[in-house]
């Protein structure tokens, strides 16, 4: 008779089938002789410097957003305005003191209010500069107390038609900026000219739109001028003295005004007209310009670009 086909029983089929995957890490996880490895696949969270009132500002319509500190114009083509309002300025503020005749105090920029941290001549980026003096802040912000207007001029025949985007014009608003936050002043005004026509110091053009702005009487003994360029030896030009001169206001050297030096009433004849002032700037920054417009820019102020807007395009 042929065999027959017995069916095992059950129980002997179950103990020889090994237990699933999920099962046996089950069991082995129960043994102290065996460590089960898990590796997670959730990435790191990075959290976001983004405040919320930068994120609320981006989304509210453009005629309710919070204008930036400085804000920028031009004027008559070529004369480049750049107003700075403290965030937390009000309007009591910005007026206190300033009944009757306006007195103007009035500073040239580069070798006066600021100077370059490298060392060099000119700024290699918009972040290459600092304060002429530590004294700068304080000296300023006590005038501004005492009712005096403060307004900065500066010759910047570099920067040509300050109505075009270039490296050059954004490199020189950010610097600016920058200065005028760090003055932090309720208001201060500084007027840059960009050709060589008649808002260039020594000529008055840059005075006027001050005066014309002011909308009141100026009392012209009680205002003057700072400046580096005044003719002395060694000076690259008496611009800043010849202007404030035929402005018909004082004027003193940045020694003088905030290191309390004797002020010298004999200017050595420095061999320098007021026609030359900046010359070299001007021919450097022009130079700079094109190098930066063919080149997109060196690599420096690309970084300071992107840490500055924060990756937007």
């Amino acid at each position: 008779m042929p065999p027959q086909n017995k069916k095992r029983p059950l129980s002997s089929l179950t103990s020889r089938i090994s237990p699933p995957p999920v099962a046996a890490a089950a069991a082995a996880s129960s043994s102290s002789s065996v460590t089960v490895i898990t590796t997670s696949t959730k990435k790191a969270k990075i959290k976001s410097t983004t405040t919320k009132s930068a994120m609320v500002n981006f989304f509210k319509p453009a005629s309710q957003k919070t204008p930036p500190p400085t804000t920028w114009r031009v004027v008559g083509g070529t004369l480049l305005v750049g107003r700075y309002r403290s965030p937390g300025a009000t309007e009591v503020a910005v007026e206190r003191g300033r009944e009757g005749p306006r007195k103007v105090a009035g500073f040239d920029l580069d070798g006066t209010l600021i100077r370059t941290l490298s060392g060099s001549v000119h700024a290699r980026t918009a972040s290459d500069w600092t304060f002429w003096s530590p004294l700068i802040p304080a000296r300023l912000a006590a005038l501004y107390q005492s009712g005096y207007d403060i307004a900065i001029f500066s010759n910047q025949a570099g920067l040509k038609a300050p109505r075009k985007d270039t490296v050059t014009l954004h490199k020189f608003k950010r610097k600016v900026a920058a200065v005028l936050a760090g003055l932090d002043l309720p208001i201060v005004t500084v007027y840059a000219a960009t050709e060589k026509d008649g808002y260039r110091k020594p000529e008055k053009g840059m005075w006027d739109v001050v005066v014309k702005e002011l909308q009141g009487e100026v009392d012209m003994n009680a205002s003057w001028l700072v400046g580096d360029a005044a003719g002395r030896k060694g000076d690259f030009s008496d611009s800043d003295r010849k202007w404030a001169q035929g402005v018909g206001i004082g004027f003193f050297t940045p020694e003088e005004f905030f290191l309390g030096k004797e002020k010298d009433e004999k200017i050595a004849d420095a061999g320098a007209s007021s026609c030359d002032e900046d010359e070299g700037e001007d021919e450097d920054e022009e130079l700079a310009e094109e190098v930066d417009e063919k080149v997109g820019g060196n690599d420096d102020e690309k970084k300071e670009d992107a840490a500055a807007s924060g990756g937007d395009k």
